[in-house]
């Protein structure tokens, strides 16, 4: 697929019972979140792999290999231009960076 959107989970806690937490359960809360984050990538991406599989066996769709994810990242501007008006720049950003931490991968 064109790996452009994962599936989120969330991982929700209060405010204030994250700080009655102890620094040490905080850092485990954390460590863990990032590795179910991780894995749910990885099986994210094999179920993708597993479904395109299947979509070419069934020869009903054409699958198209060489995507221009340059031109694809281009059109998708237009979207951050106007997301900045409702998220606000900094909120914005901080996303936009994330996708070219990914992209990077």
């Amino acid at each position: 697929m064109t790996k452009h959107m994962l599936q989120n989970n969330m991982i929700v806690i209060n405010k204030d019972s994250l700080a009655r937490l102890k620094p040490e359960h905080r850092e485990v809360l954390f460590a863990e979140a990032a590795r179910a984050s991780a894995m749910n990538t990885y099986l994210q991406q094999k179920r993708e792999a597993s479904m395109l599989e299947d979509i070419r066996k069934s020869g009903r769709s054409k699958i198209v290999e060489d995507v221009d994810r340059d031109a694809f990242a281009a059109k998708s501007k237009v979207v951050a231009t106007a997301m900045e008006g409702r998220w606000g720049k900094a909120h914005l950003d901080r996303v936009l960076a994330s996708i070219d931490k990914q992209r990077q991968r």
